[in-house]
C-alpha cells in the first residue's frame, strides 16, 4: 500500500513537487495527452492555410512563432526533464534551503512507505553513509532493526534532507533519539560557513519536528586519502563549527573520525575503499560509539 504522502511526480508533473505555483500561461496545456506533433499540425493548418508551404517549413515556422508567443512551454520542457531546480535567491545559502534533487523521488517514497507514520524509538538520517547501515553495516544494524527507522538517502545534501522533513518524513514517528550524519555531499560545492549553517538548520528543524528526541549529531566523516587533502581540511573546519551545537541537553556531538584514520593521518582502503564510505569495520566503530547515549535516551524496553 502506498503512503498517503505521495512524493512521486506523475507524467503530468505535480506543480507543488516541481516548485511551480502559478498557472501555465500557454493556451495549449503541455500536460495534455495530445501529442506535440498533432498540436503543431493543428496550429499549422490554421495559421498557414492561405500559403501552402512545404510541411517541414510550416512546422518550423509554427514552432518558432509559438516560442515567442508562449516561452513558458519551453520552460515546462526543461522542468519536465529535471523535475525541480530550487530557486535560491542570492545571497541565500543553498545548503539551508529545502530542495529535492533529480531522479530520487522513488527512493524517498519507498522510505516514507516503510517508516513514516509508524513509531520508532530511534531514527537514523543522512546520506549514503547512513543508508548503508542496512547493507554494508547489516551485521551491527541487526541490534537496532526492530526499533529503528533508517531514512538515509544516497547522495543527499543538507537541503535534500530539509526537503524530506518539509514533506512530513517524520510525522507520526515520535522518536526518542535521532542519529544524524549529513554534509559530506555538500563538501565539493559549499563553503565551510555555508555547510556548517546547513547542518545547523537540519538540527534545528529536527528539534522542532521531534520535540521528544535527543539528537546524536555525528561529525562528518573524514574524506580524502591524505591528511592534507582539501576535502579533509574542509570537513575538519566544518566539524569544529558544528561541535558547538552540543548543548548537553538536546544535542550530543560524537566524532568517530580519529578512529577511521591511520596513525600517519592517511585513510586505509580497508576502512574506506573510496576514502568516503566506510566498510563494515567503520560501522562497527560507529555502533560502539553510541551505546551509552542510546541506553540513556532510548533504552530498550524489557519484555513483559
Amino acid at each position: 500500500m502506498m503512503s498517503e504522502k505521495s512524493l512521486i511526480p506523475h507524467a503530468s508533473l505535480n506543480r507543488e513537487s516541481a516548485g511551480i505555483d502559478s498557472e501555465w500561461p500557454c493556451l495549449h496545456d503541455p500536460r495534455s495527452t495530445e501529442s506535440d506533433d498533432s498540436y503543431v499540425k493543428e496550429r499549422a493548418s490554421s495559421t498557414t492555410r492561405a500559403v501552402q508551404l512545404p510541411r517541414f517549413i510550416r512546422k518550423v515556422l509554427t514552432i518558432t512563432l509559438f516560442a515567442f508567443a508562449c516561452p513558458s512551454f519551453f520552460a515546462f520542457a526543461a522542468v519536465a526533464q529535471t523535475v525541480y531546480h530550487p530557486l535560491v535567491p542570492p545571497p541565500a545559502n543553498p545548503a539551508s534551503v529545502a530542495a529535492p534533487h533529480d531522479d530520487w523521488y522513488m527512493t524517498v517514497q519507498q522510505k516514507f512507505d516503510r517508516h513514516t507514520g509508524k513509531h520508532a524509538d530511534i531514527i537514523f538520517d543522512g546520506d549514503s553513509i547512513t543508508n548503508r547501515w542496512e547493507t554494508t553495516g547489516k551485521d551491527v544494524w541487526a541490534q537496532y532493526a526492530n526499533r529503528a527507522a533508517d531514512f538515509g538517502i544516497e547522495g543527499d545534501r543538507t537541503e535534500n534532507l530539509l526537503w524530506r522533513l518539509s514533506k512530513g518524513q517524520v510525522d507520526g514517528v515520535d522518536p526518542k533519539l535521532l542519529v544524524l550524519l549529513i554534509g559530506t555531499n555538500n563538501v565539493g560545492r559549499d563553503s565551510v560557513e555555508h555547510l556548517a549553517d546547513g547542518v545547523k538548520t537540519v538540527v534545528a528543524e529536527y528539534e522542532r519536528r521531534c520535540p521528544h528526541a535527543h539528537i546524536i549529531l555525528m561529525a562528518i566523516l573524514p574524506r580524502g586519502r591524505t591528511p592534507d587533502d582539501p576535502s579533509r581540511l574542509k570537513v575538519a573546519a566544518v566539524n569544529k563549527r558544528i561541535a558547538t551545537l552540543d548543548d548537553g541537553q538536546r544535542v550530543s556531538f560524537v566524532d568517530i573520525g580519529p578512529q577511521l584514520i591511520e596513525t600517519d593521518g592517511t585513510i586505509s582502503t580497508d576502512m574506506m575503499p573510496d576514502f568516503v564510505h566506510p566498510t563494515a569495520k567503520g560501522y562497527v566503530i560507529w555502533a560502539n560509539a553510541i551505546p551509552a547515549l542510546i541506553d540513556k535516551y532510548a533504552p530498550e524496553r524489557s519484555p513483559n
